[in-house]
């Protein structure tokens, strides 16, 4: 599972490189950032990023010389988010005691706090924040030797997406959501996030606005999820 993270780039924010990359690694995620292309205008190659990415971060923390009573925080982190929103990615922002933002500026979304005094407190509510969006990886196994060679051919089509839904315990079901497909070792596999516990969840791939294949519903806690 891949996170991309937005922070200042600078020295009172390089704790962030240095100690709270390697902890979301240890817990199995690939850290990506736009660091190197950091600009005043979110770059194409930044979204990119994001979009490939299965969640976003954004450490809002102060932004020395800012205004008295005006957003303090970094602008880029802030686009980063928003365009991460876009893009219906589950996002965590972080945002440190001190930070003005714009009221509402993510929706009713609650904050992880930031107390530079106690920054293990931020990074283990953000582990749990994390956790809390029940994100998780599936192997797809299409049903047979054709369709898997058309999906190799689609993965790399403008047209194509795969969206899934889920229905919780109650049969409630979920409005549909885009996932990621990654190959590796030559598998498909599907980025999911918000999957609630105990149910079930429906894989499809679409290709310029018609289903290719379905999975049916399955079980929510498979590991692999055959479509046809």
């Amino acid at each position: 599972m891949k996170v991309f993270v937005g922070y200042g780039y600078n020295v009172r924010d390089g704790w962030i490189e240095d100690r709270v990359f390697p902890i979301l690694r240890c817990v199995g995620f690939t850290v990506v950032h736009g660091k190197d292309m950091h600009g005043n205008q979110l770059q194409p190659e930044v979204e990119r990023r994001i979009a490939q990415s299965d969640a976003a971060i954004g450490f809002f923390t102060i932004r020395e010389g800012s205004a008295e009573g005006q957003f303090n925080s970094h602008i880029w982190v802030r686009d980063e988010m928003l365009y991460a929103m876009g893009k219906e990615k589950p996002i965590i922002p972080v945002k440190e005691i001190g930070v003005i933002l714009e009221e509402g500026l993510f929706g009713n979304r609650q904050y992880v706090q930031l107390d530079q005094n106690d920054r293990l407190a931020c990074v283990s509510e953000l582990l749990v924040a994390l956790g809390n969006r029940n994100m998780r990886r599936v192997r797809l196994d299409p049903s047979d030797d054709p369709l898997r060679a058309r999906v190799w051919t689609w993965r790399n089509t403008a047209g194509f997406i795969i969206r899934y839904r889920t229905q919780n315990s109650e049969g409630l079901e979920s409005e549909y959501r885009n996932g990621r497909l990654e190959v590796i070792d030559q598998g498909f596999y599907l980025n999911l996030a918000e999957v609630p516990n105990k149910a079930y969840i429906e894989v499809e791939g679409v290709l310029n606005g018609t289903v290719q294949f379905s999975s049916g519903w399955v079980s929510a806690d498979a590991v692999q999820i055959r479509v046809a």
